[in-house]
């Protein structure tokens, strides 16, 4: 290995036949910080190393939701989501006393 790190990738196995295909390589966000959640429309949402909060659709297509960065150190956990649909994470820095912050997503419908 030449000091690069594999890239990470998300997949999709097929229970009724054991195959899997891959559905994303992470390239333009970073490598997922934490575990990932799914909704009942099999899009993926994570948070990446980066700071990128990030939906990854069934097809493999990335959108950007948030970049958490730009308000604080980044990311201290990966995120959840409730039955609404919300997001919410929390950071290692930031907020009043830079202790973090707890962050909540609405996403659009």
């Amino acid at each position: 290995m030449n000091g690069v790190a594999p890239p990470t990738i998300l997949f999709k196995l097929d229970l009724s036949t054991g195959s899997f295909s891959r559905i994303y390589t992470f390239t333009a966000v970073g490598s997922p910080f934490a575990p990932l959640v799914v909704d009942s429309a099999g899009n993926t949402y994570g948070v990446g190393d980066d700071g990128f909060v990030f939906k990854i659709t069934p097809q493999g297509q990335e959108k950007l939701l948030y970049d958490l960065s730009k308000t604080t150190a980044g990311p201290g956990s990966g995120i959840a989501m409730d039955g609404a649909g919300n997001l919410y994470g929390h950071t290692y820095f930031g907020g009043t006393y830079n202790g973090g912050i707890i962050y909540k997503l609405t996403l659009e419908k």
